[in-house]
């Protein structure tokens, strides 16, 4: 596992319920975060013009900066049919009557595969025995819901003495994970919605926004914050910013890797091209990638034969005579090919950098400015043929 270079740092067993102030409660169908505070909150559809209604109903129901709880729904198929918004907001307000808070503070989000219409009377039913379970003190986990999770919470320090969690969990129930990727992260640091909606843009495009293949039209983060670690309130891009977003950085890369790797972070390499003659000709060799040794599912191609293959596929000029391809992790880098032709390079020694815990491959085309990255799997690969 890698490390967390933030003061006390570290990774930690737990859920979206770790960090002070939240309770979660979750069933077959229905789940509901709640905050025992006003909980900063910020809302992000993922960069796609085709935003499913998922997307538009979370996003234009419940406040703007604010939430003090949040209805999971295993329902997908009821956005997709008439009357999808009147069901949502029907849920929140039946949660907000039996939590006794504003219906402007309870934000819906969906999660599940689309199936058959659900009972509308059996959803409210499910919520109540959420809602039922919070009061009683009770506490239940997210994968309650039958929906593929990943899960990742972390604890570092802010100023001299706050110790805090940061929580997130992505809902991957699709036939391709990596396609849907519907984001939740719970966080007890205190920080402006400015500053929380800034950090998880920034983040956002260093993890699930390499991903080389659109996002699906339900993609959404959300992120609670609700302040009660003690820190003094972040409002400023200074030191104590800087460490929030190293722990969302850390955490939002652990769950995507974890994701398109089905749960092991540490089954991914994350694929750098530099050097390209244009922003598509870099994108294109990360997409073929994925696709090459992901969706095709092709354990048995050598990495170098793979990445060459890719490289060859693309129609604009590339001059493999200057062509370099190295590898690196925490345990050394290697040049595995310069001027476009292999070095010799011992298969053992190449398995002991490809086997890191944070392994990078970088091609390198020597030709111009334009780069892009991304993830390839790693499986049980070699690095050269054998």
């Amino acid at each position: 596992m890698r490390k967390l270079e933030i003061r006390g740092g570290k990774v930690i067993d737990g859920g979206l319920d770790t960090p002070k102030g939240f309770r979660l409660c979750c069933n077959e169908s229905a789940g509901v975060l709640f905050s025992e505070t006003f909980a900063t909150t910020v809302f992000i559809a993922a960069e796609n013009a085709l935003s499913g209604r998922s997307v538009k109903i979370a996003k234009n129901i419940g406040g703007k900066n604010t939430a003090r709880a949040i209805v999971l729904s295993n329902c997908g198929a009821d956005v997709l049919q008439k009357g999808g918004r009147d069901r949502a907001v029907a849920r929140v307000n039946y949660t907000s009557d039996r939590l006794g808070v504003p219906a402007f503070e309870v934000r819906p989000i969906f999660v599940g595969g689309v199936s058959a219409r659900s009972d509308d009377g059996q959803a409210l039913e499910r919520i109540d025995d959420c809602v039922q379970q919070i009061l009683r003190g009770e506490r239940s986990d997210v994968s309650l819901l039958g929906v593929s999770t990943h899960t990742c919470a972390v604890q570092f320090y802010l100023g001299d003495d706050y110790l805090c969690t940061l929580c997130g969990t992505v809902f991957t129930d699709c036939d391709c994970p990596a396609t849907k990727r519907t984001v939740l992260l719970t966080t007890d640091v205190s920080i402006s919605a400015e500053l929380l909606r800034a950090a998880m843009e920034a983040q956002y495009k260093e993890s699930f926004g390499l991903l080389p293949v659109p996002p699906a039209p339900n993609d959404g983060f959300t992120a609670l914050a609700s302040g009660l670690a003690g820190n003094n309130t972040i409002t400023a891009r200074d030191v104590e910013y800087a460490k929030f977003s190293k722990a969302l950085e850390y955490v939002l890369t652990e769950l995507c890797g974890k994701a398109i790797s089905n749960g092991n972070r540490e089954d991914v390499v994350r694929l750098r091209v530099v050097g390209a003659t244009s922003k598509r000709a870099a994108w294109d060799v990360v997409r073929n990638a994925y696709a090459y040794f992901l969706l095709s599912g092709s354990e048995g191609i050598a990495l170098i034969r793979g990445i060459t293959s890719c490289i060859g596929g693309i129609e604009s000029v590339i001059r493999k005579n200057r062509l370099r391809v190295w590898l690196q992790s925490e345990r050394g880098e290697l040049l595995l090919l310069d001027a476009g032709k292999l070095l010799f390079v011992s298969e053992e020694r190449a398995q002991e950098v490809f086997g890191g815990e944070e392994t990078i491959m970088t091609v390198d085309f020597r030709d111009c400015n334009y780069g892009a990255s991304g993830w390839i799997p790693k499986c049980n690969r070699k690095i050269f043929n054998s």
